[in-house]
C-alpha cells in the first residue's frame, strides 16, 4: 500500500511535503469506516510509503477532491483533503490524499503500455480501480 498525495503546484517542495503531512493527518481524522480505518493503520504501521504528485492548481485540486472521494468511497479506501486556514492561504485546498492498494498502483504503472495485450477488465479490475489508476498515471511527481 502507498499513500498518494496530490498537492498544489504553486507550493515550494517543502510546502508540498508539509501539506502532504497535513492531508495524512486529516485522513486519520476523517476516516470513520472500520475497514478503511484498518487499511489506513495497516499502511501507517507496515508500509509507510508516500508518493507526492503534482495536483495542479486550486481548481484542479477541487476536481480531484471530488473524483478521489467518489472512487475511494466506492472502494472503501481511506481518503481526505486538506485546506489551509484563512490567515495562511485564504482557505485554499492544498492537498488531496488516499491510500492505494498495490494492485492499483501497479496497474497505474502499466497504463499506456500494451505489452501483454490484456485490458484491465480482462485482468479482473473494476471500473473504479481503473479510473483511480488512470488518475495516478495522469499526474507527475511534485517538484
Amino acid at each position: 500500500m502507498r499513500f498518494y498525495s496530490f498537492t498544489h503546484f504553486m507550493l515550494s517542495p517543502i510546502q508540498q511535503g508539509i501539506q502532504t503531512a497535513h492531508v495524512v493527518h486529516q485522513t486519520f481524522v476523517d476516516t470513520t469506516n472500520d475497514l478503511a480505518k484498518e487499511m489506513l493503520w495497516d499502511w501507517a504501521k507496515d508500509h509507510k510509503t508516500i508518493i507526492v504528485l503534482n495536483g495542479g492548481n486550486t481548481y484542479d485540486l477541487s476536481c480531484l477532491r471530488v473524483r478521489v472521494a467518489q472512487l475511494c468511497s466506492y472502494m472503501g479506501l481511506p481518503h481526505s483533503a486538506f485546506y489551509e486556514d484563512q490567515q495562511s492561504l485564504n482557505g485554499t485546498i492544498t492537498a488531496v490524499g488516499c491510500v492505494v492498494p498495490e494492485s492499483i498502483y501497479q496497474l497505474s504503472a502499466t497504463i499506456g503500455n500494451d505489452e501483454n495485450g490484456s485490458t484491465p477488465e480482462q485482468l479482473g479490475y473494476i471500473q473504479a480501480e481503473i479510473e483511480l489508476a488512470e488518475l495516478l498515471a495522469a499526474h507527475s511527481l511534485a517538484r
